[in-house]
């Protein structure tokens, strides 16, 4: 469909004057951001969380941040760090941010599947810095379904070396 000069004006205006919901619902700004800068904003924000053990905190600056369309990132990055961490208190940590970050709606259970199927797909990719990646992705995912807001079928999808 194409339209004339003025029907595109008509069209501009009425889309303007609704640009007070459009900003409620999509948020401000957030959608324009690079993604590497989203994607270190979510590192940092994870690194103080388990520095600070903060769910109000990190929650608020996942907020802040403007893409839930993104946030299947935070939830890739977080099973990232815990393999990384190697560690049972950022494991322990990191799920129950997750959690926490579920039950408040800050995420979808789109988010947690895509994040999931990310984590998992780069799995062989980790385990070239970190050897024992599989075995640790199997205790990050056990504490994810144990917290509670890991479905069973994507946990289920968890690959094996």
């Amino acid at each position: 469909m194409i339209l004339n000069f003025r029907e595109s004006l008509d069209r501009a205006e009425v889309l303007m004057k609704h640009k007070e919901q459009l900003h409620d619902i999509w948020g401000v700004g957030g959608g324009r951001k690079p993604v590497r800068f989203l994607c270190k904003e979510m590192i940092t924000i994870l690194k103080e969380f388990l520095a600070s053990g903060d769910e109000k905190e990190a929650s608020r600056c996942l907020r802040e941040l403007e893409v839930p369309h993104f946030n299947h990132e935070f939830v890739y990055q977080a099973g990232v760090m815990a393999v990384e961490g190697m560690h049972e208190r950022s494991v322990r940590l990191l799920a129950t941010l997750l959690l926490h970050l579920t039950q408040s709606g800050e995420l979808t259970q789109t988010a947690i599947e895509k994040g999931f199927d990310r984590f998992y797909a780069n799995l062989s990719d980790l385990s070239i810095d970190v050897p024992p990646a599989y075995a640790l992705a199997e205790w990050w995912t056990k504490a994810s379904r144990d917290s509670g807001f890991l479905p069973k079928h994507i946990a289920d999808r968890l690959p094996r070396k």
